[in-house]
């Protein structure tokens, strides 16, 4: 063990011992200058500066695009969410009705109700509201597409859009179709049940509108639909799955994937 001596503390009554006979001056040239944040000889040049801005500039040029694609992924995601709960909706109601899809249009009276207006009381569990009935449609954020930019067209039906819920999706006509009285006054196709549709998982039952309308409706053969999510448009599909695709999504131009009509399926 060392003796105790080595631990015995140090001492220096000079302090110069370790600065020299000479230590700087804290005033002096060498010194500790505390006058101002940054003396002259450390300031920022304007090519200092202008290089940082360049690289300002460089990182956001490289960033902004990420974003956009990340903004609009989360769009095409709310999308797909929108569809998979009318398909929930539309499931609901076929159970309820016998296995029927949805009407594009019923009429009951001097009040017509729309697809989106009978759906839209399962999604929020309201009350069922048609157009002609005098009270303001429910509103469901379900059908409408975040990414939808584009205006509401005006109203072919004649119908106020104070009372006729609008809709970023049309429901495919030739199987929503119409009730009796729908086909009769308004020449609508027939309504058609699930259980006619040999292939539900190819079949066509929503799609992505061109503009946000009232009473909209998809068909095959139509103007090509809405490339809202990156060149692709969402579909909703007879069995409830959900998928981004391709316009136009029409066996005739090549796609053997999607049906559009009972008698007419393919695959």
């Amino acid at each position: 063990m060392p003796p105790a001596s080595y631990f015995r503390p140090l001492e220096h009554k000079n302090i110069n011992h370790f600065l020299g006979e000479n230590p700087p001056d804290p005033h002096g040239p060498g010194g500790f200058q505390c006058r101002g944040f940054l003396s002259a000889r450390e300031a920022f040049t304007v090519i200092e500066l202008l290089a940082c801005v360049g690289i300002i500039l460089v990182l956001a040029a490289l960033l902004f695009p990420v974003a956009n694609r990340m903004n609009a992924s989360a769009k095409q995601n709310a999308c797909l969410s929108n569809l998979r709960t009318i398909g929930s909706a539309q499931a609901q109601y076929s159970a309820e009705n016998n296995g029927a899809i949805t009407p594009n249009r019923s009429n009951e009276g001097a009040i017509a109700y729309f697809w989106n207006q009978e759906l839209a009381a399962y999604i929020t569990g309201g009350e069922r509201r048609g157009a002609g009935g005098g009270t303001p449609p429910v509103k469901c954020k379900a059908f409408h597409c975040p990414a939808a930019k584009a205006a509401a067209p005006a109203d072919p039906l004649g119908y106020s859009s104070a009372y006729v819920e609008k809709s970023s999706y049309g429901q495919n006509l030739l199987i929503g179709g119409g009730n009796e009285a729908a086909v009769k006054i308004n020449g609508y196709p027939k309504n058609q049940r699930r259980p006619m549709i040999e292939k539900p998982s190819k079949m066509v039952l929503v799609a992505e509108t061109p503009a946000v309308n009232i009473a909209s409706y998809s068909y095959e053969g139509a103007t090509a639909g809405p490339t809202r999510h990156n060149g692709t448009s969402n579909l909703l599909f007879v069995d409830g799955h959900v998928e981004s695709a391709v316009y136009p999504v029409t066996p005739e131009r090549g796609n053997k994937t999607y049906n559009w009509s009972i008698g007419n399926e393919t695959n």
